[in-house]
């Protein structure tokens, strides 16, 4: 295996051990701050964050590429992605959520098919429809174990395919940097919003800074080590371990929050699982 593979594999485990961290951590802090305060407290200290990184490598963290139609379209992503996911830690057992989100590359697959009118084969087909039908498993809509709050999760899974497929023809001359000081950004408005919505207090208490701290942490550390990944390893040898996530979400559910995934849980997260696989194996064939 090349060097440069075998390293960006272990970052991209790396990367979702960071981001189930961070979930673990808003689940463990949904006690003291609300998932507006939460959203709120992560757009201010990621904002300052990589506008810091940005002015340290001479680049200006705000221009007027914030304006542009793709841009703007990802930050919305970003906004209803980043409020559904968070909302949904705080409501639902985080092995759920997690196993949600594993359906976004099936959405974003779908989404180039609709936008960027991509060719998608009978396999890919069969995969895609395959991973949303275990969504539906997971979700069970209309039965008895029905959770409408996991139609939260659903609403960040499907603003983070957005804002995926709206990163794609976004200008070149927009570092990813730039995008990331304005994706945290639009989460202040969007935290204030949140709050004034459900009625809670609309800045975190001061007691509860340091689990805003961590998470933002472990949000960082998750995506500066995805990127790297995504940067020195071919995507067909990396994205395929994007699924540990859900087997830390299980552990850190399990071990920490007691959750008790059912059957319906693990056979919906194994069919999303290996439709993913099957879309990754089509596209590096083709």
């Amino acid at each position: 295996m090349n060097p440069n593979t075998r390293k960006g594999i272990l970052l991209m485990i790396l990367s979702m051990l960071g981001f189930a961290l961070s979930d673990a951590f808003i689940k463990a802090s949904s006690g003291v701050m609300t998932s507006g305060q939460i959203v709120l407290a992560l757009g201010i200290g990621g904002t300052i964050l990589f506008a810091t990184i940005c002015i340290a490598k001479g680049q200006k963290p705000f221009s007027k590429s914030f304006f542009d139609r793709a841009v703007i379209i990802r930050n919305l992503g970003e906004s209803f992605g980043s409020m559904g996911i968070i909302t949904s830690i705080t409501l639902i057992p985080i092995s759920t959520v997690s196993a949600i989100q594993q359906a976004t590359p099936l959405v974003v697959t779908l989404g180039a098919v609709l936008f960027f009118k991509e060719s998608v084969g009978w396999r890919r087909w069969l995969a895609i429809t395959v991973g949303f039908f275990c969504v539906l498993l997971i979700i069970r809509p209309g039965l008895d174990g029905f959770n409408p709050y996991a139609l939260f999760a659903l609403l960040g899974m499907f603003g983070l395919s957005i804002r995926d497929l709206a990163t794609r023809p976004v200008k070149d001359s927009v570092s990813t940097m730039q995008l990331s000081v304005y994706g945290y950004l639009v989460l202040i408005p969007t935290g204030i919003a949140v709050s004034l919505i459900t009625g809670g207090a609309i800045l975190p208490p001061l007691h509860t800074l340091g689990h805003a701290a961590v998470i933002l942490l472990f949000s960082a550390i998750g995506y500066v080590t995805v990127t790297m990944s995504m940067r020195i390893a071919p995507l067909s040898d990396v994205a395929p371990f994007r699924y540990s996530r859900l087997l830390f979400a299980l552990f850190f559910g399990i071990v920490f929050f007691g959750e008790r995934p059912d059957w319906q849980t693990y056979l919906g997260s194994f069919g999303i699982i290996m439709s993913g696989l099957v879309l990754l194996w089509r596209e590096k064939r083709s």
